[in-house]
């Protein structure tokens, strides 16, 4: 009994403080969730993408078939890296070029657009600008060494 009145007391006019706590953290908490996860996956596909670039980097372009000159090489790699990106990012490009020594380098880039839990929203949330975040590699091919990526 005596536990319960100095309870009582010594939470006297505190009412409803949890309350506003949690109003003041709740969209601070909510807005570093999506800012962690967007980050997390936007890693994610970065290494996904580097992996998956020098794959088909290598099997479309360091052994060419019969008649393919580099942009059916280049043409290649991109429908292969729009079939595995194409409903996580907005944009996938493949560049291709060559030097004066014959080596040929195979650029690609992605754009990745973060999300809000996996729904697409506004690029501009709460008066933040929500940029597209742009990863680029790059190999070389080279032209003595067929197979050899730098």
């Amino acid at each position: 009994m005596a536990i319960a009145k100095w309870m009582k007391c010594a939470l006297r006019g505190q009412d409803g403080q949890a309350t506003i706590e949690l109003a003041i953290t709740f969209p601070v908490a909510l807005i570093l969730a999506v800012v962690v996860l967007n980050l997390v996956n936007y890693l994610g596909v970065c290494a996904s993408f580097d992996r998956v670039f020098a794959q088909q980097v290598r099997v479309a372009a360091a052994a060419p078939g019969v008649g393919q000159n580099l942009s059916d090489s280049s043409a290649v790699v991109q429908a292969a890296l729009e079939q595995r990106y194409g409903r996580e990012c907005s944009s996938v490009g493949v560049t291709v070029s060559q030097d004066a020594f014959g080596n040929s380098t195979f650029c690609g880039e992605i754009a990745y657009e973060p999300t809000l839990f996996g729904l697409n929203f506004r690029s501009i949330l709460f008066g933040v600008d929500a940029p597209t975040l742009r990863h680029q590699t790059r190999y070389v091919v080279s032209c003595y060494r067929p197979g050899v990526l730098f």
